[in-house]
């Protein structure tokens, strides 16, 4: 989907908002814009949901955010006021960049490690530190 809106949303305000190319391509910029802070949002919510809830509350922050991701993809398309549009759209951008960035990694990468190091608390040391077993 990422890609998708990268590719299309200069084009999508040029035709539905009637912008010059260039002023579009300066709207749909602010989609990419969204990693600035983004990456480091999704890490951190990441991060305190695992401390407090686990590898659980991992996967019940990334199922929430695929559905507002949703949410506001839906709102993003019903917009017909340009402000309001280019807000819906960076709402889905931040969804989407969480979601992509340190969501779904850092639950693959939990999963993995519980899977590999097993119960025996020395190994789950050398993975957990990466010292021996999988480094990811």
């Amino acid at each position: 989907m990422e890609l998708t809106i990268d590719n299309i949303a200069a084009l999508y305000f040029t035709d539905t908002f009637h912008l010059a190319l260039t002023a579009a391509g300066i709207v749909a910029g602010s989609f990419g814009m969204m990693n600035l802070f983004a990456r480091a949002l999704g890490g951190i919510v990441s991060d305190r949901f695992h401390r407090r809830w686990g590898l659980r509350g991992r996967a019940m922050l990334l199922g929430t955010t695929i559905f507002a991701e949703g949410l506001a993809l839906m709102l993003f398309s019903q917009m017909r006021v340009l402000p309001l549009a280019i807000a819906a759209m960076m709402l889905t951008g931040l969804f989407i960049r969480c979601r992509t960035v340190h969501l779904l990694p850092g639950s693959i990468r939990q999963q993995t490690r519980s899977r590999s190091c097993g119960r025996d608390r020395r190994r789950w040391r050398q993975c957990r530190f990466g010292h021996g077993g999988i480094s990811i």
